[in-house]
């Protein structure tokens, strides 16, 4: 996780240089509200701008369909948001905040939980137009070349101290196996 946004060119190719990273996407990551009719809010949920062509993601849908270029805005659902937001169902469009920046957008789809709490997911480019953050995120998700527990914990410490040493802050990382 990075402590603001970077752009994202920059971001992927500080990682590719590092030995052992197979793969690299860009996503941002952040908290947001649903505000609803009644002008109460929910609880704060995970908000996962992710790529719409993500390699790194197999959701699980309920119903509905995953996110697509084709539906701008864009919305799925976990199944933990569905728990204290009940009246939502594919097909309706939900007031959402991020950050102050007010969104109206379609949920599209229901994914299953992945234990990973309360979460919407959208598409990064939706995202960085909202936030306007325009070629930038705030979270890089990478794949090692060997899948082993210690080279990734290793892999993670050498990416750390790259993103640092290329004037990149960072707030933290994980691993898979951490999550």
């Amino acid at each position: 996780a990075m402590a603001r946004p970077y752009r994202i060119d920059r971001l992927e190719r500080t990682a590719l240089d590092i030995s052992g990273v197979d793969q690299v996407e860009s996503w941002s990551i952040d908290g947001g509200l649903r505000l609803r009719e009644d002008d109460s809010e929910s609880d704060l949920f995970q908000i996962y701008a992710v790529p719409a062509d993500s390699k790194l993601i197999e959701p699980q849908m309920k119903n509905g369909r995953w996110l697509s270029p084709e539906i701008a805005n864009g919305l799925v659902v976990n199944s933990d948001v569905l728990d204290k937001e009940k009246d939502i169902v594919v097909g309706d469009e939900i007031r959402i905040d991020i950050n102050g920046r007010e969104l109206i957008a379609p949920v599209i789809g229901i994914i299953r939980t992945d234990s990973q709490g309360p979460a919407v997911y959208m598409m990064l480019e939706d995202y960085m137009y909202l936030t306007r953050t325009p070629g930038q995120a705030t979270h890089i998700q990478v794949v090692g070349t060997d899948p082993d527990p210690v080279a990734q914990d290793a892999l993670k410490g050498h990416l750390f101290q790259q993103l640092e040493a290329t004037g990149f802050e960072v707030s933290g990382s994980q691993t898979a196996q951490q999550v």
